[in-house]
């Protein structure tokens, strides 16, 4: 889309940058949820229902947009 696209509507690309950048956003998310959830567990001792509800929400944004499989939760 970014080739077809390209001279044709500014406004397609802004949009597919978009689209790039929140899901880098969301790879971000998980890698910090990821560090929270291994001190949590390391210092207290158990799992911290928020970070889990996190983990789920998360999974779910991955698999709806197809792309559980770019990373492991």
């Amino acid at each position: 889309m970014w080739v077809r696209y390209e001279l044709a509507d500014p406004d397609i690309h802004r949009l597919l940058l978009e689209i790039v950048r929140l899901r880098n956003v969301l790879d971000e998310v998980e890698r910090l949820r990821q560090t929270i959830d291994r001190v949590w567990k390391a210092d207290v001792g158990s799992q911290l229902v928020g970070l889990e509800t996190l983990r789920c929400l998360l999974q779910q944004e991955r698999v709806r947009i197809g792309i559980l499989g770019r990373r492991a939760l």
